[in-house]
């Protein structure tokens, strides 16, 4: 039952951030999925960065 559980839930993430080497993990994944009949997901996130102040030629704040 156990392994009716691992199969169901098995899967292959990868995170991707666009550089080289982020590609070559998702294409080396990707193979190695495709060889054990396991999806591939993708990833990607980021955080907005924070603003501390207006850029000099943003309208002013709340209008």
């Amino acid at each position: 039952m156990a392994d009716e559980a691992e199969k169901s839930d098995s899967r292959r993430v990868v995170g991707v951030d666009g550089s080289e080497s982020s590609v070559r993990a998702l294409r080396r994944a990707a193979e190695i999925a495709e060889a054990l009949s396991m999806p591939v997901e993708a990833t990607m996130t980021w955080e907005n960065p924070v603003m501390l102040a207006n850029p000099p030629d943003a309208p002013p704040a709340g209008g």
